[in-house]
């Protein structure tokens, strides 16, 4: 039970008291050992986002520990013998409330939280039938670009859903949970708190990121969500509002666009798993925009050649988006044909098997039976929402990692131009190095821009946390963590995008801060200590 103010009701307290000291006593009075250590948290620093939350600390909380002796003299005894308890100035300052190192906000998220991102496309529907019919489809251009971000600003990296924390892989049962009480000062902890019911303290947490399905579920829907979004879309292009008035249809268009490129998102997460549905669904929600190819460029070609000239991905200070642009379309499908057929000649494998050329088939199979059965202007609201969302995901990668390169060595020694600083070097012997002469410093979390916010990151699936996808890509994004060295961005994706279409704008934003970041760049660990791709 809780009381109306927060606080724990004087009921629930005893209860927890009570259980308590029965646990302690049973433990105690049959084999005379001292009580089994509830299970806390460790500090947020010493724990691994992939394996789950920490190992069981042997320390007990002050407040539980103190609850505990006040309702059992066995228990008082038990807790003070040195040999088996530490003393409570060694009692960890963490529990799962109050943490001396406070964690990102999104750092555990209900998977709930994630289901925020289906008012995109629920805003397409609703700004469609929306009165006057010519101003309704731009709801959801207004959401993405006007009302996320004032949210996102005002909301910055606030715990927007609470403080969780992920419960045991293990799914055993929990200990109460220490928590802060205002108003009830804790002995020698110098933190206010006390015993919560068990079940309150359940309710508090949330699924281990090790138990994924739960989280996966958000982006196994989206699939039919957008397929489904595009069919009502094309039909309403070709016999609805959008066939009788022209701005409709481009609001349309822009709408069902941000959708898909929300859906090349849910792509980017499944892309990366090694199951063979999850990577089909990849595959099916990049061909319906003509960007299949993104599966093999991205994976393969890209992560290996991020922020550097080879990666087509990667844009270079003081290059403007529009120029930027042309060069990763066309960049990226030339890529992903070479690597692609490079993959066939390892295997012995005909050209027939090309995957590329098999997935650009689907997409014309597929556009070829929207055409057949609404007409071109079904054909004609396709292209343009997948040219949206294609811009709209290039634009994304253009802010990724803008300015920042990895450096060039040149036999263990650091080589200059590439860096982006100026570094002595050999110029004869870079003259008469061959490409395989060549290696690039081993990717970290300063290559790629971050952004903390907490609304956009549940919104994209935790996209924003870039630097540690890069270090870590086959960890899916409910466990993706901050990256303390990692360069951040002013501001969240959304509002970013925005800047990115004004490039006086933002190069007076960037530029400079893309420098610091180069600059501030650790040393590599000695001549030829940097690992890499060459």
């Amino acid at each position: 039970m809780v009381a109306l103010d927060g606080s724990p009701s004087p009921t629930s307290v005893a209860a927890a008291a009570a259980a308590a000291a029965a646990l302690t006593a049973d433990a105690v009075g049959g084999c005379g050992r001292a009580p089994p250590a509830l299970r806390v948290r460790r500090p947020r620093a010493a724990a691994s986002p992939r394996l789950g939350p920490a190992a069981p600390s042997t320390a007990v909380p002050s407040a539980v520990a103190a609850t505990t002796a006040a309702a059992s003299p066995v228990a008082t005894a038990a807790a003070t013998t040195p040999a088996t308890t530490p003393a409570t100035t060694a009692a960890p300052a963490t529990t799962d409330d109050v943490e001396v190192e406070e964690p990102a906000a999104d750092a555990h998220l209900p998977p709930a939280a994630f289901y925020l991102a289906y008012i995109v496309p629920l805003s397409v529907l609703v700004g469609y039938y929306l009165r006057p019919p010519v101003v309704g489809p731009y709801l959801t251009v207004a959401l993405i670009y006007v009302f996320i971000p004032l949210a996102d600003a005002a909301v910055g990296t606030a715990h927007l859903f609470g403080r969780w924390s992920p419960t045991p892989a293990t799914g055993g049962a929990e200990a109460p949970a220490a928590a802060p009480v205002p108003g009830n000062a804790a002995a020698g902890g110098g933190v206010a708190s006390t015993a919560l019911p068990l079940a309150l303290a359940r309710a508090r947490r949330v699924p281990s990121p090790t138990d994924a399905l739960a989280y996966r579920l958000p982006v196994y829907g989206w699939l039919p969500t957008q397929a489904a979004l595009l069919l009502w879309a094309a039909r309403e292009a070709a016999v609805g509002h959008a066939a009788i008035h022209t701005p409709t249809f481009v609001g349309l268009a822009l709408s069902v666009g941000i959708v898909a490129a929300g859906g090349i998102n849910a792509a980017h997460e499944l892309l990366h798993r090694r199951s063979r549905v999850e990577r089909a669904a990849a595959v099916a929600l990049l061909a319906s925009v003509a960007y299949a190819h993104f599966v093999v460029e991205h994976a393969i070609g890209h992560h290996r050649r991020v922020a550097t000239r080879a990666d087509p991905a990667s844009a270079a200070l003081g290059v403007s988006f529009y120029a930027f642009l042309p060069r990763t379309v066309s960049g990226g499908m030339r890529s992903a044909w070479a690597l692609e057929a490079a993959r066939l000649r390892r295997r012995g494998l005909p050209a027939a098997a090309h995957r590329v050329g098999w997935w650009a088939a689907a997409t014309v199979v597929g556009v070829a039976g929207l055409g057949a059965m609404w007409g071109w202007r079904s054909v004609a609201l396709w292209a343009a929402h997948a040219v949206v969302a294609v811009v709209i995901l290039e634009k994304v990668n253009y802010m990724e990692h803008y300015g920042l390169v990895r450096r060039r060595l040149l036999r263990g020694r650091l080589a200059s131009g590439d860096a982006g600083v100026d570094a002595d070097a050999d110029a004869d012997a870079e003259a008469e190095a061959d490409d395989a002469d060549w290696v690039y410093e081993q990717v970290g979390p300063h290559h790629s821009w971050e952004a903390p916010q907490t609304l956009t990151n549940v919104l994209l699936f935790k996209l924003q946390r870039h630097a540690d996808h890069h270090q870590h890509a086959g960890r899916r994004y409910q466990s993706l963590r901050a990256s303390p060295s990692s360069p951040v961005l002013p501001a969240g994706y959304p509002t970013m995008a925005l800047l990115v279409m004004v490039p006086p704008l933002w190069a007076a934003l960037m530029d400079g801060r893309a420098r610091r970041a180069v600059a501030s760049a650790p040393p590599l660990e000695g001549e030829g200590g940097a690992k890499g791709w060459a």
